[in-house]
Parts: C-alpha cells; structure tokens; sequence
C-alpha cells in the first residue's frame, strides 16, 4: 500500500513545492494536499493515521499548539512550518519544527530521516 503523506499549507505555491519535494523523496507516496488542517482531518476521517504531515504553524501561540496538537492525531511524524523562532526537533523525535526561511534540502533531509524507518 503506498504511503499517504498530507500537506496542510493555505499558499498553493508552497504546498505544491512541499508536494513535489515530497514525491521525489518517496516515488509511490500517495501524497494529499490541503489548505486547512479541518479539511485534512474531515478528508482523513476512517483512514489509517498518515506517517507523515507537514503543516504551517499559525503565528500566535495558542493556535500554534492547537494545530501542532490536532495534527499529532493524524499523523505519525510531524514537519511544523513556523514563519518565526528557531529549526528543532520535538521532544519526542517524531516532530521537526522548521523556521522560515527552510530550504527544500531541509525538507528532504526531515521527509528522510522519518521514511527511514516508516514510509
């Protein structure tokens, strides 16, 4: 079964960016684009939880951990989009928060390093 990773970005350039980036680290990825996290979650409802998601972090704080929180549900490893602070890994390795501006070798080495071991 290919593995079906999710792009949550509201600008369509940098989600078709992510998603090419995507599809060339992992050939058979089933890779599905959204513009909000709701519409990624209503699309994944009764699916298996995706190994992969990579989503923009909204700029307040609150919403930020509420998307980080609600994206922890549908996917296995995360890629946190965040247009301030500093490029980190999660507590527990499952989570790469990356600070604009990110570079596509930033990406690709985050999309790597998690299909390593499950995609």
């Amino acid at each position: 079964m290919k593995p079906r990773l999710i792009v949550v970005m509201p600008d369509a350039l940098v989600a078709l960016d992510l998603t090419q980036t995507l599809e060339a680290c992992v050939p058979d990825a089933d890779v599905r684009t959204f513009d909000s996290l709701d519409a990624a979650r209503l699309a994944s409802t009764g699916l298996a939880r995706a190994p992969l998601i990579v989503v923009q972090l909204p700029a307040g704080r609150d919403d930020a951990l509420k998307v980080w929180d609600e994206a922890a549900r549908l996917g296995d490893h995360l890629i946190l989009l965040s247009d301030g602070g500093q490029s980190m890994l999660g507590t527990d390795r499952r989570i790469v928060v990356l600070a604009r501006p990110f570079t596509q070798e930033m990406i690709t080495q985050a999309v790597l390093s998690f299909c390593a071991a499950r995609c």
